[in-house]
């Protein structure tokens, strides 16, 4: 079980951008679930299915653009406001030729402008990534609301 910590500023870098965000640090925890009820978000008084529609109207809207990286026709959402942990999933597939870094910054771009709280209470987001792959899981919580997003990305291969 992992409990509640330190307040700070984390600094991400991902490409050319960096990540700032004022969070609590929770020594980046894996179990989401134990951080929602931490912060009085819980299946008995929060309702996560309306978090969840919302923000991945939002993801889904963030990626029509001329400019993404991503091949829509591909993209796979799951919604799982039961599953404390990964509430939404997302399942995204680059562009042929495309670097799955660029995939990333690209997330990180759309997050940092578009998809994040205004004012988070709780902000973690854990990436792991390999040449063909990357998977970020997000927690994200605000006075009044939470969420936990799953996030793969993959690359055509060749």
């Amino acid at each position: 079980m992992c409990a509640p910590s330190v307040h700070g500023i984390i600094s991400v870098p991902f490409g050319h951008i960096r990540l700032l965000t004022t969070v609590q640090v929770n020594a980046l925890c894996p179990d989401f679930k134990t951080i929602l009820a931490y912060h009085g978000f819980t299946p008995d008084n929060y309702d996560f299915e309306q978090a969840v529609v919302g923000l991945a109207y939002d993801i889904d809207f963030a990626l029509h653009e001329a400019r993404s990286c991503f091949d829509i026709s591909k993209t796979v959402f799951r919604r799982r406001p039961w599953e404390l942990n990964s509430m939404l999933a997302v399942d995204l597939w680059l562009l042929p030729g495309l670097a799955v870094n660029t995939g990333v910054t690209f997330l990180y771009q759309k997050w940092v402008t578009e998809l994040r709280y205004q004012k988070p209470v709780v902000e973690q987001i854990n990436t792991s990534m390999s040449h063909t792959n990357a998977h970020i899981r997000v927690l994200m919580i605000s006075d009044w609301n939470a969420i936990t997003i799953e996030l793969r990305l993959n690359a055509v291969q060749r």
